[in-house]
């Protein structure tokens, strides 16, 4: 029996009919593999094709062929359609009215094009930014700056962390410390406050809004577990943006042109260059004169231009009269910036933030002023330098940041959001964990997204053996001509100090690069390069100087905020910092919320990491974790591809309307003697069994050749390993590479060791960190602690410490436990080693160990051993 195939179409009102088609009409399906993971996917079918004039056909398109025609239909817009043959759905999606033909006076045919409904995602979301997200724009994320928000975040896809945007210390005044002594109820430093912390979204609430945003629905097993605890960092300037933000004061002044001949000397050695200044643009009309007028208390940071040459010397040294920008605030005087000066020139382009409250008036001026006072009485002619706009060549200022209090005000995140396309996030996303994206075949814009290692793996068995036409021609090759020379996966490089310290290095952070322990066998034939690069940048974390707090720093060499490229991170340690509270007006001692590239605290191998290979962190960890994302999500899958027993198959196989309709890219197909999987299906006939010729490739099963698993470290970064039994097992030079770890011939050994990393220049970048009070000290400077500590004096546990032998000759001693709520799951063991004085193991503040705050140890030989669950130490005691 022949299949009948139907084309059903739905006008806007949902009036439904079934098209007539011409009875000889084929339609042609086809499908790649390269759908799943292209997002400029055109659909999986598309024909142009021509229907009869029939009443039917003219009845619900109405009388489109009459030029006066004022009905439904609109060429401009689509017509919903469904595909079906036998009434089983094929295809959904929409056509497209063409043409019209006539013959002999009378309408005849039209001609169409259906599409199968695939979601195109980079023609849904097209320029559109995270800012853009409407439930950003209609303000669901928005928060008040209050001091409950830090432990209890503010909404469900929001957290406060702390980013270092201020040159964060634990001692230097100069900067906003961390840490602040409490002396009589008043802190010596000033604390942190909740303008000083960054919020961070959900990387799965961002994913989810983009894709409901452009009306696609998805479905997905593991997407939920791989984007647990993984924020972006929302950072849009130094200062965050409040409720009246940038969009509303925007400002531009400039120059206009050149201004020539200005006389100065020591009786007028002052101009007002705010005067001479045109407004470009003043959104929040808070410019008069060039005299800014600030409309409400925040951080306003400008850009300041000032450039300009000196005609006349009259022989004076001109590095004895300094040129400089003179900030007023209500007419006092109480900012300088010095101007650069060479040969004959001066000129500064610097970005500056200040502290204003609403109603302060501020003015800009140019000085030249002699270094010494006893200098010659001088006149000079000097040109300023105009260009119509702020720029490194003219004079001007330009209002480019407006931040909120530090507390009690509200954040908007639309304003804070990274400068980042929605494209872009979804398309790195999709990099990072190696989605593929599966539309329905039946459904409109609705997608199955899963990582490729699982989509693949979860396919069903099928034999094709009988359906392969054995008298055409079946042609076998190689994945060869497939394969690069060289696969890198990187993150984007950005401009702050710690990514420079790797770029100077050779490479970004994070950054793996695929080398021969990869495969079996160099392809010799392989040429050119290709990169997975994410719109991420990468995110070398560090510690707050003297402290075991490890944070993001957005910052230059020089302590000044630099703006980050986007950045994604996992939310992995609560840190504890004095910030103030604005409800009971006192410093407080607060958990605060910390991101990094790893799943956790002190990370090892069963840990995860978002960098792409095994690295050298500036901060401590006690080993490399073997989850990164190359391995995870992209190492069997390319070992797959391109190892040298890899095939493509191409052939003609009698495939049914079924095997067309039911195949998954993930099936495994038997054909003969091995397994294949689909890589494309050319020219399928809808409805009818004919030769098709389908391209698939050889299914090998690849793992890592190894069935030992890594499941520990030691502290020298060797690590312990176990079979499939979980016995202990010892490594092979080929196990350890395969799982892109470092072997040491010398040691006949496998060590967690970073790819390609030289650990001796990064530490030199890095700064010697003491031990403090809050946590571990971190230090590059030799060896790191051993497991066996003894101590003769007062002592506070490091994250390295694990067997303590307390050493009471000299005098009691006080051991300080660290928080039990970053430490969670760590055991120590502490015993008191000579029979004189006593030990004291006192809890972190508000804490206990052994439901105390303190215990004591009395005797020689006695013995603790206490283990962190989170909140307190639970201890077992010997005696």
């Amino acid at each position: 029996m022949m299949n009948q195939v139907i084309l059903t179409l739905t006008d806007n009102d949902g009036n439904s009919a079934i098209l007539d088609l011409y009875e000889n009409e084929k339609m042609h399906l086809n499908y790649k593999f390269t759908d799943i993971t292209d997002f400029a996917s055109v659909g999986n079918y598309s024909q142009e094709f021509r229907v009869p004039a029939s009443k039917t056909n003219t009845d619900f398109f109405g009388a489109i062929f009459n030029v006066n025609f004022d009905g439904w239909f609109d060429f401009r817009k689509k017509v919903d359609a469904v595909l079906t043959v036998n009434t089983i759905p094929i295809a959904s999606g929409h056509i497209q009215v063409k043409k019209l033909y006539w013959q002999s006076g009378k309408l005849f045919e039209f001609e169409v094009v259906f599409f199968g409904e695939v979601p195109n995602l980079a023609r849904l979301l097209n320029e559109k930014k995270l800012k853009d997200i409407e439930s950003i724009v209609a303000g669901d994320l928005d928060y008040d700056l209050l001091h409950e928000y830090v432990e209890t975040q503010p909404n469900d896809h929001t957290i406060l962390t702390l980013c270092d945007k201020f040159n964060l210390t634990a001692t230097n005044v100069e900067g906003q410390p961390v840490y602040s002594t409490v002396i009589s109820g008043q802190p010596t430093y000033k604390p942190l406050y909740v303008g000083h912390l960054t919020p961070a979204v959900k990387a799965q609430y961002l994913f989810d809004q983009i894709l409901a945003d452009a009306g696609i629905q998805y479905s997905s097993d593991y997407l939920g577990d791989i984007l647990e605890n993984v924020y972006v960092p929302f950072v849009n300037g130094q200062y965050l943006n409040s409720a009246v933000g940038l969009n509303d004061n925007a400002s531009n002044l400039a120059l206009a042109s050149n201004i020539n001949g200005l006389t100065f000397a020591p009786s007028n050695n002052i101009y007002n260059l705010y005067s001479a200044l045109t407004e470009y643009e003043d959104a929040g009309s808070n410019w008069s004169g060039g005299v800014f007028t600030v409309p409400y208390t925040a951080q306003y940071t400008f850009r300041l231009a000032a450039n300009g040459r000196v005609n006349t010397l009259n022989g004076q040294d001109f590095g004895n009269y300094p040129v400089r920008i003179m900030v007023y605030v209500n007419d006092v005087f109480t900012y300088e910036y010095e101007l650069l000066q060479t040969s004959y020139l001066f000129y500064l382009n610097s970005t500056q933030t200040y502290a204003l409250n609403g109603g302060d008036t501020v003015k800009f001026k140019l000085q030249i002023l002699p270094q010494d006072s006893t200098a010659a009485t001088f006149t000079w002619d000097v040109d300023l330098l105009g260009s119509g706009g702020v720029n490194q060549f003219g004079c001007g200022v330009e209002l480019i940041s407006v931040g909120t209090n530090l507390t009690g005000d509200q954040v908007v995140m639309e304003y804070n959001a990274p400068d980042m396309r929605q494209i872009d996030f979804i398309t790195s996303i999709q990099k990072m964990f190696n989605l593929v994206f599966v539309a329905d075949k039946t459904l409109p814009n609705t997608l199955k997204i899963e990582p490729m290692v699982e989509y693949i793996a979860s396919g069903n068995t099928l034999d094709w053996s009988q359906k392969l036409d054995l008298s055409k021609d079946i042609m076998y090759s190689p994945t060869t001509d497939l394969q690069k020379a060289k696969f890198s996966f990187t993150y984007a490089e950005d401009g702050d100090f710690y990514n420079s310290v790797y770029k100077d290095n050779g490479r970004i952070y994070g950054r793996y690069e695929v080398t021969e322990s990869d495969f079996e066998v160099i392809n010799e034939f392989a040429t050119g390069e290709e990169k997975v690069e994410l719109a991420f940048a990468s995110t070398p974390s560090a510690p707050v100087e003297n402290t075991d707090v490890v944070v993001p720093k957005f910052l230059k060499a020089e302590g000044q905020f630099v703006q980050p490229k986007p950045r994604i991170l996992y939310y992995f340690a609560d840190f504890f910092v004095n910030m103030y509270d604005e409800v009971s007006g006192d410093v407080v001692q607060t958990a605060v919320k910390c991101l990094n590239n790893y799943s956790t605290m002190n990370a090892t191998v069963s840990n995860k990491d978002l960098n792409f290979a095994p690295e050298v962190p500036i901060h401590t960890i006690v080993a490399n974790p073997y989850n990164n994302l190359y391995n995870r999500f992209w190492r069997n899958y390319y070992r797959e591809l391109f190892d040298g027993q890899a095939r493509i198959l191409e052939g003609m196989f009698a495939l049914t309307l079924n095997d067309v309709f039911t195949f998954q890219f993930s099936d495994k197909i038997w054909i003969i003697d091995s397994w294949w999987r689909v890589l494309e299906i050319q020219g399928y006939v809808v409805g009818e069994q004919d030769m098709t010729k389908v391209k698939l490739i050889r299914v090998l099963d690849i793992d890592n050749d190894c069935d030992l698993t890594p499941v520990s470290a030691n502290l020298d970064q060797s690590l312990n390993w176990e079979n499939s039994n979980g016995d202990p097992a010892t490594i092979t030079q080929d196990c350890c590479l395969r799982f892109g770890y470092n072997w040491n011939s010398t040691k006949n050994d496998c060590f967690s060791q970073p790819n390609n990393g030289t650990r001796s220049f990064i530490t030199q970048q890095a700064p010697s960190l003491a031990p403090t009070k809050f946590g571990a000290p971190v230090s590059f400077g030799g060896s790191i602690s051993q497991p066996v500590r003894t101590i003769t004096t007062d002592y506070v546990v490091t994250n390295f410490d694990r067997m303590i032998f307390a050493d009471t000759t000299g005098g009691s001693i006080t051991i300080y436990l660290p928080s039990a709520t970053t430490t969670a799951g760590r055991e120590l063991i502490i015993q008191k080693s000579v029979s004189a004085n006593g030990v004291t193991i006192q809890a972190y503040t508000g804490e206990t160990v052994e439901g105390s705050g303190s215990v004591t140890l009395s005797a020689m030989g006695d013995t603790i051993t206490i283990i962190s669950n989170g909140s307190d130490f639970k201890g077992t005691s010997s005696k």
